[in-house]
């Protein structure tokens, strides 16, 4: 995994800018956003051959061949973004953190039952995260009308942000290509097309992921799993929120 050290004046100087539509305006200034997801070795993958990785992988919809997330670890420097949230405010990473912890959660996308399931049960215990004396953001790579139906379907009052050109979930170095096999479920059975609701031609999807980002700016607790099924409990977050 590579290590995000870049301060913020220097992180600032490398500002790059997302596209200018209003679905489109998430962007980050900590990385280079067009690289390819790093490879990561799982340790479920130990000793296994390339065609039963693949096997592995392909149960969860990536595309082993094009490359796998590594997630960020403990003690790595967040990458700094800029996105509105599905409330109209423009959010700055750093004043996120700046006077308490923030929780910072990767979903799936509103057509994901399982995200959907876990953003409910955060709104009904958001009280407990805020009582711990943080902040909670969630954020997908779907368009920001898929991020409204998200808070409808969620009842999400914490801010919910749309990043479909997935600047912010590569920067997280959280993101894959989603299988063809996996895309035709999820016509079948949720009759959603991940491409139309991320606004992209490719489909690409974040591991699910929950990061605890300390005031300094530094990544304190990571929960990343590819099996999407695999969450956080609520009681976890706040155990480890009451570590800072």
């Amino acid at each position: 995994m590579k290590k995000y050290l870049l301060l913020l004046p220097l992180a600032l100087l490398m500002f790059s800018c997302g596209s200018d539509t209003e679905t489109t305006d998430a962007e980050t200034v900590a990385t280079d956003t067009t690289a390819a997801p790093a490879p990561v070795e799982d340790p479920a993958l130990k000793g296994l051959t390339d065609e039963d990785k693949k096997r592995y992988y392909d149960e969860y919809g990536i595309d082993y061949s094009k490359g796998m997330p590594a997630g960020l670890k403990v003690g790595d420097q967040a990458p700094i973004f800029k996105a509105k949230d599905h409330k109209g405010n423009e959010l700055f990473l750093p004043d996120l953190y700046k006077d308490k912890p923030l929780v910072l959660v990767f979903y799936r996308g509103a057509w994901c039952p399982v995200c959907n399931k876990q953003l409910s049960a955060i709104e009904d215990s958001l009280k407990y995260i805020k009582n711990a004396g943080a902040t909670l953001v969630a954020i997908a790579p779907e368009t920001m009308d898929k991020v409204g139906e998200t808070v409808e379907k969620t009842k999400a009052s914490y801010s919910v942000i749309a990043d479909p050109n997935g600047h912010i979930m590569n920067a997280y170095k959280l993101d894959f290509y989603v299988t063809t096999e996996y895309q035709k479920k999820i016509n079948e059975f949720l009759n959603a097309d991940i491409a139309t609701y991320n606004g992209t031609e490719e489909a690409r999807l974040p591991v699910p992921a929950t990061y605890i980002i300390g005031t300094d700016g530094r990544i304190k607790y990571v929960y990343f799993h590819p099996d999407y099924n695999q969450r956080p409990t609520i009681n976890e977050i706040i155990q480890e929120l009451k570590k800072l």
